[in-house]
């Protein structure tokens, strides 16, 4: 709920067991299990869940040409600090490739369920 509220400007993990209002290691334990199931990647420092990864993979298949942080910073409503960590992430994955400015999404590196059609 927490990463799903913060959207593109994701919690720091350090915060994030505060927040909540849990101990660390009830929060540790939630978040290996989130981990393992692909819920929840740490991205920078970041919680990044599932959700906002499939929302920043839409962007991206919606602008065919490519795209670059200044865009998705603007579509986003986020910032330079949450967006770069995050599509450094995405191209990591093998899911794009950075060509200068542009990030281009490789929709063959794509899980089944992202493939645009």
């Amino acid at each position: 709920a927490l990463c799903r509220e913060r959207g593109f400007q994701p919690p720091l993990l350090e915060e994030a067991p505060q927040t909540l209002g849990m101990d660390e290691k009830r929060f540790s334990s939630l978040l290996k299990g989130m981990r393992e199931t692909g819920k929840m990647a740490i991205v920078s420092g970041f919680l990044l869940s599932f959700e906002i990864e499939e929302k920043l993979l839409e962007l991206l298949i919606k602008e065919k040409e490519g795209i670059t942080l200044a865009r998705v910073r603007d579509l986003t409503n986020s910032s330079r600090k949450f967006i770069l960590p995050l599509l450094e992430y995405i191209d990591a994955k093998g899911y794009t490739r950075r060509a200068g400015e542009v990030r281009v999404l490789l929709p063959s590196k794509l899980p089944r369920r992202r493939e645009t059609v």
